[in-house]
C-alpha cells in the first residue's frame, strides 16, 4: 500500500482518485434504471386510468340510475 502511483501512495490513489469515477459510473446506471422504472410506472398508471375511464363512460351512457332516482350527497 506504500507503493507510489502517480505521486500518491496506493492507498490514497484508490480512496481519493479511483473512488469517484467508480461512484459516478454506479450513479449513472442507477439513475438510468430509476428513470426507466418511473416511466414504466407512469405507463401502467395511464393504461389503468384509461381502462377505468372507459368503463365509467360506458356506465354513464347506459344510465346506472333508474328514472326518478336522484343522486344523494354523502
Amino acid at each position: 500500500m506504500a507503493t507510489r502511483v502517480f505521486g500518491f501512495t496506493l492507498t490514497w490513489f484508490i480512496l481519493g482518485v479511483l473512488f469517484f469515477p467508480f461512484v459516478w459510473i454506479i450513479s449513472y446506471f442507477f439513475i438510468k434504471r430509476s428513470i426507466a422504472l418511473e416511466e414504466q410506472e407512469v405507463r401502467e398508471v395511464t393504461e389503468e386510468s384509461g381502462k377505468v375511464g372507459k368503463g365509467v363512460q360506458r356506465q354513464g351512457a347506459e344510465g346506472k340510475r333508474g328514472s326518478g332516482e336522484k343522486e344523494q350527497a354523502v
